[in-house]
């Protein structure tokens, strides 16, 4: 069954869209029409009119005003995968809803679901159950750093990256990536290894990259891994957006790049992300190195007990049963980001784009148009809500992130109601 496409009518009728001229925001629909078309063809996962979506509980839908299109915050539309839904009714049908904190099976889903996805697989004895990979990532600090330690990152990247450093009591160092014009995103390896010389305990990898879509390939993993065991530092490493990537590319678990990735990595990661279970609570802190291992020996008890029963379920299920429900997802999402590049090109042909590697998150140069808060700009006249580029870092500046993970008919109307605005 193909996703629901809200006609006209349907479209008028909706709440968020009452105060928009619909002739205005589909000046063009026979080419608009085309553009969907193609992105019909490909999936069957359903996605909810607006006017359902906005009836959702989740922070995406109830963080504006109804006559706003949420286009930032990184969630789905797309209905949960069945295995899922009904490995979770069960539990709630049998009152299966205790304490989470023993899930043994979560190590070993997860390094079955490596074997198959990417050729390498983990030791599940090397897994512990956290609740969430912010949290994973604060307490992987904390066993590892002392207050006020540096710890790095590589902007513009995932803005809590910040706030985990903060409450973890050390002292952000950002090292930016490096924009090859033509060619794409990289890691600055030279200012890596300046700042690992000047004395970091830890860095934050991004792997695959949110918000620009980079893959980091095997090489540059090697010489990340080659400079972090060179100088003692820590390499945080995480991989929730891995299995979202795209047919051409290749992702490499950072654990499983080498010795020297395995002697200064931890991973943190979760099925929430790829799955869209961001409410149920669980992540996994993963490492492949006896002595690493040895430090979570000390890992505080209580940590575990905080995560879902739902949650971990949820994960387990998701690594083992819902290869399928991926696949047609990414098959909407591939068409998705290249709908945007074309809508883009239609409607904003000065905004620059490159097309994402991995995710469902695009990142949009539109400092052509606006180059001072654009988000904030766009969000209060063209009432469409985009993460803003410089929660991401200085770099981002004149930027916005989309989140494709939704219809083409929502995106097409978000990038639609941005340029009239604009005045593209």
């Amino acid at each position: 069954m193909a996703y629901f496409i809200p006609g006209p009518e349907t479209l008028a009728k909706s709440r968020d869209l009452a105060v928009c001229n619909s002739g205005q925001i589909f000046a063009e629909t026979t080419k608009r029409s085309k553009l969907i078309a193609t992105v019909e063809s490909v999936e069957n996962l359903p996605v909810q009119p607006l006017a359902q979506l906005h009836r959702r509980r989740s922070a995406k839908w109830r963080m504006y005003e109804q006559d706003i299109l949420p286009m930032g915050l990184a969630e789905m539309d797309l209905p949960v995968a069945e295995p899922i839904q009904a490995g979770l009714s069960k539990m709630i049908a049998e009152s299966d809803l205790g304490y989470g904190a023993i899930a043994p099976e979560l190590g070993q889903a997860f390094s079955s679901f490596a074997g198959r996805r990417w050729g390498w697989e983990s030791d599940p004895s090397q897994c512990w159950l956290v609740t969430d990979v912010a949290i994973a990532g604060i307490e992987t600090m904390r066993q590892f750093c002392e207050a006020g330690d540096k710890v790095g990152i590589s902007s513009p990247v995932y803005y809590d990256f910040q706030n985990w450093i903060s409450e973890a009591n050390c002292e952000v160092v950002d090292i930016p990536l490096q924009q090859i014009p033509g060619n794409g995103w990289r890691l600055d390896l030279n200012g890596i290894e300046s700042a690992f010389t000047s004395g970091l305990t830890a860095y934050i990898l991004c792997n695959p990259h949110n918000p620009v879509g980079y893959v980091p390939s095997r090489s540059e993993l090697e010489q990340l891994a080659d400079l972090a065991d060179e100088h003692n530092v820590l390499v945080i490493s995480d991989e929730i957006h891995a299995p979202l990537i795209y047919p051409g590319q290749t992702f490499t678990p950072y654990l499983s790049v080498n010795a020297q990735s395995r002697r200064t990595g931890v991973l943190i990661t979760s099925a929430s992300k790829a799955w869209n279970t961001a409410g149920l609570k669980c992540a996994q802190i993963i490492t492949q190195d006896t002595q690493r291992a040895a430090a979570f020996s000390h890992f505080p008890e209580h940590i575990s007990w905080r995560a879902s029963l739902l949650g971990a379920w949820a994960n387990i299920i998701a690594y083992n049963q819902c290869s399928q429900w991926l696949e047609s997802a990414l098959s909407l999402f591939d068409s998705n980001r290249k709908l945007v590049a074309q809508l883009l090109d239609e409607h904003l042909p000065q905004a620059r784009y490159q097309i994402p590697q991995a995710t469902y998150l695009a990142w949009i140069d539109i400092s052509a148009y606006r180059e001072q808060a654009p988000a904030a700009f766009i969000r209060e006249q063209a009432r469409v809500a985009f993460s803003e580029g410089t929660d991401f870092g200085p770099a981002g500046a004149g930027h916005i992130r989309l989140n494709f993970g939704t219809s083409a008919e929502i995106i097409s109307q978000a990038i639609s109601r941005t340029a009239n605005v604009l005045g593209a």
